[in-house]
């Protein structure tokens, strides 16, 4: 009996199914550690690059203020191609789940790696990391905390905010 065929009764008993089932969850997983990883960058962001603002507020150094639209920069960057392997693993899972509701018939096996490979070439080919910088998921909050800093420095350089210690 085909994977079809079982999954037609309502129970997934051949290997492949199985198979496709671990998979699955693995590529869940992932998809969970990514947004995990993608929120811990936004808030590594928000506390290294306000901190670093701060700083340059007290210290009366408005060359803190760049330093934090840069950090912010790099900040975003990661994130952005950090959503490459989120948007693969979701890739080989759309997969997956096509072939669960019998629209595909052809389940080779695990192909988590060969997924993302495949996916990160035709991210490269389509476009790449500014494009993806400025989905709404990633762009937030780092263009915010990098256009305050630029702000800051701005203003401080115009004398409009007054920097020094109090």
């Amino acid at each position: 009996m085909g994977f079809k065929e079982t999954i037609e009764n309502g129970t997934v008993s051949s290997v492949t199914g199985i198979r496709a089932i671990d998979e699955y969850k693995l590529l869940q997983f992932h998809l969970a550690s990514y947004r995990t990883s993608s929120m811990s960058i936004k808030n590594w962001c928000v506390t290294v690059c306000l901190a670093v603002m701060a700083a340059g507020f007290v210290e009366a150094q408005p060359m803190l203020f760049l330093v934090s639209a840069l950090a912010a920069l790099v900040f975003w960057i990661m994130d952005a191609r950090w959503l490459v392997y989120g948007e693969s693993f979701n890739s080989r899972a759309k997969d997956i789940e096509e072939f669960f509701s019998k629209t595909r018939d052809d389940y080779i096996g695990p192909q988590i790696e060969k997924a993302c490979v495949r996916y990160r070439e035709e991210i490269r080919s389509k476009y790449y990391t500014v494009p993806l910088m400025m989905r709404r998921s990633i762009h937030l909050p780092h263009s915010l905390i990098l256009l305050m800093g630029i702000a800051a420095f701005v203003l401080s350089n115009l004398n409009v905010i007054r920097l020094g210690k109090h």
